[in-house]
């Protein structure tokens, strides 16, 4: 029933503007719940006239399988491509309680475990109490960096620490894909 509507609905949705557009991005939200309860979207221009449809696993591995299936799954629909998983995407900065996290002001560093990144990731104004807050923002960096996919198969474990305790070897994290890149590890979802 989604794709159907999808199908039906897709140029709307490019073109709507305003009250209408939220109106229809809900539609899309409510048949996508309820077909795929565990899962979650984003869509938007990609830039070239065509529209992307990502479909999200929301940073949950075990989804993995459940997001491959419904993209494997879904119909073509001109106009739009519906694709796996949060795509690697120029996020900029984000602002968090007087605080500007970016790929360039968080560095990091790490260690290979079984073919897969350990990762410290040195912030600015991190503290214990400032945790929830600055993680949060911290994923966000990183899918839009990596991709969601790469971030749940490549990265093994992140831990967060004060940009002050930041070794001299480390590198700005916008450093993290090449790097990772360039010790062999495959990024792209299947």
């Amino acid at each position: 029933e989604l794709w159907d509507w999808f199908a039906k609905h897709g140029d709307q949705i490019k073109d709507a503007k305003g009250f209408k557009a939220n109106w229809l991005v809900k539609q899309v939200g409510k048949r996508f719940t309820a077909a795929f309860p565990q899962l979650v979207f984003q869509c938007g221009p990609r830039g070239d006239g065509i529209w992307t449809f990502e479909v999200s696993a929301d940073g949950i591995e075990d989804q993995i399988p459940e997001v491959i299936r419904v993209v494997n799954a879904a119909p073509q629909i001109p106009g739009w491509e519906i694709v796996k998983f949060r795509q690697p995407a120029d996020v900029g900065s984000i602002q968090i309680g007087g605080l500007v996290l970016s790929a360039t002001t968080i560095r990091y560093d790490g260690r290979l475990v079984e073919q897969k990144a350990a990762v410290y990731l040195y912030l600015p104004g991190y503290s214990r109490e400032r945790h929830d807050q600055l993680v949060g923002a911290c994923f966000i960096l990183l899918d839009g960096l990596l991709g969601e996919y790469a971030v749940m198969k490549v990265i093994h474990d992140i831990e967060f620490k004060p940009i002050d305790q930041a070794p001299p070897e480390s590198k700005p994290l916008q450093s993290l894909r090449s790097d990772l890149e360039g010790l062999g590890l495959d990024l792209k979802a299947p």
